[in-house]
């Protein structure tokens, strides 16, 4: 029998719905700051992954102007 847990509200799945929660940035921009470390994601089966909470606190920094 298959369990299929359920994923956490806080957990975004994908580079397109990452780009969304951001504004709806493109994909490809949300790959070049995933890439430049401006914003937290791991990969979870082969797909990129972010926490609002995370993202949130990443953006704040950035509008401190501070380095990720």
């Amino acid at each position: 029998m298959n369990h299929i847990i359920p994923l956490p509200d806080d957990l975004i799945e994908g580079v397109d719905a990452i780009g969304r929660e951001l504004g709806g940035i493109s994909d490809w921009r949300v790959r070049r700051l995933i890439k430049m470390r401006k914003i937290t994601a791991f990969k979870l089966s082969g797909k990129w992954c972010a926490r609002r909470s995370t993202l949130r606190t990443d953006i704040e920094s950035l509008e401190r102007g501070e380095a990720a």
